[in-house]
């Protein structure tokens, strides 16, 4: 089923996206599993970010399977459906995800 163009949100360029997610210095820049992992945790630590966006800006080719080592390991990431536009010019359902504050286990108090 082809997703109107109206009903999509407005797509933020690759270079908007870049910056606003761009890892930390600190963070590993090779393609091993802690590597992303570490590349994504940064870039859900500044907001929440698509499929789309972590395969194209964080250079991590399956984000779904990062996202569940990182709540494996604790992290609260919470999944919301949206529509993105990829290169190509396709509008998909794609996941976004976001860091929750606190890790599982932890108590407000």
């Amino acid at each position: 089923m082809r997703i109107p163009k109206n009903d999509a949100p407005p797509a933020r360029t690759a270079t908007e996206t870049r910056a606003k997610f761009k890892p930390d210095i600190d963070a590993p820049q090779d393609n091993t599993a802690s590597a992303q992992r570490a590349r994504l945790l940064c870039a859900l630590r500044r907001g929440p970010i698509t499929t789309v966006s972590i395969r194209r800006d964080l250079d991590i080719l399956q984000p779904m399977a990062r996202v569940l080592e990182l709540r494996q390991a604790g992290h609260r990431i919470v999944t919301a459906w949206t529509y993105q536009e990829t290169a190509q010019g396709r509008t998909h359902r794609v996941g976004m995800y976001c860091l929750l504050a606190g890790r599982e286990g932890e108590s407000d108090g």
